[in-house]
C-alpha cells in the first residue's frame, strides 16, 4: 500500500501546496534514496534478512502485530547492531506495545526472542496512555 501511495503523490504533484513544491524542488528525496529498494512482496521483503551492510526498514504496521514487521523484528531484536524505532501509537497488549515498555523477551512467532536494551522504543511512550 505505501508503495502505491508514494506513486499516487509522485503522479499527482499538482496536490501539493507551494511550501511543499518549493520543498520538493530544493531537496530532491530520489537524489538521497539511490539505493532505495521498495518492497512490493513479502518474498521481496524477506530477502532482506540477507542484506550485507547497513539497512534501514520502514515499516507502517500499526502496532507490530502482523504482516512483513514481524518476520524483521524476529531476525533483527536480538542483533547488537540493530535498532528499532517506534514513533506511533501502540495498544495495550500489542506486540510494538511490549517493545515500547522495553520487556526484555518478547514471543514473535511461537519463538522468544530477547530484545536488546539500547533501542529508542518508548521515545513517545506519554503518546500510548
Amino acid at each position: 500500500m505505501a508503495i502505491e501511495s508514494t506513486r499516487i503523490y509522485t503522479k499527482h504533484r499538482e496536490m501539493f501546496d507551494d511550501n511543499m513544491t518549493r520543498f520538493i524542488a530544493e531537496r530532491p528525496l530520489r537524489d538521497a534514496l539511490v539505493t532505495l529498494r521498495a518492497t512490493a512482496t513479502p518474498q521481496e521483503s524477506m530477502k532482506i534478512k540477507n542484506h550485507k551492510g547497513a539497512c534501514l526498514i520502514l515499516a507502517g504496521a500499526g502496532m507490530c502485530n502482523a504482516g512483513r514487521i514481524l518476520h524483521h523484528l524476529k531476525h533483527n531484536l536480538w542483533r547488537e547492531e540493530a535498532h528499532l524505532m517506534i514513533v506511533g501509537y501502540q495498544g495495550r497488549g500489542s506486540l510494538g506495545r511490549r517493545l515500547v515498555e522495553h520487556q526484555p523477551m518478547v514471543s514473535i512467532h511461537g519463538e522468544k526472542i530477547r530484545k536488546r536494551d539500547k533501542d529508542a522504543c518508548g521515545l513517545y511512550e506519554n503518546s500510548n496512555r
